[in-house]
């Protein structure tokens, strides 16, 4: 997590190959945690575009994601959720 004071939200680093240079780009992520899974969403924050890390990872599924000290290597892939992942009660404080 990344935070001046206290933890505030679970952030993870995600490391994609651009899909038209071939070069990784990092980038910073808020995450839920599903089990084993990590839920990223690619919302660019409501803007009209999807974010460039989306279409990278869509081009090359194969990444690094890092959470704190620990890394490893994922398939990125694309789900619907019919529930949601965190609810109002869950939230850190």
């Amino acid at each position: 997590m990344i935070s001046a004071g206290p933890p505030i939200a679970p952030v993870l680093m995600l490391t994609t190959t651009g899909r038209r240079s071939g070069a990784p780009r990092t980038t910073p992520l808020l995450y839920a945690q599903d089990g084993e899974d990590l839920v990223i969403v690619g919302s660019n924050w409501g803007q009209q575009h999807h974010p460039a890390w989306s279409a990278n990872l869509l081009a090359h599924p194969e990444a690094e994601v890092q959470v704190g000290r620990h890394s490893r290597q994922v398939r990125g892939w694309a789900r619907r959720r019919t529930r949601p992942v965190c609810g109002l009660g869950q939230l850190p404080r």
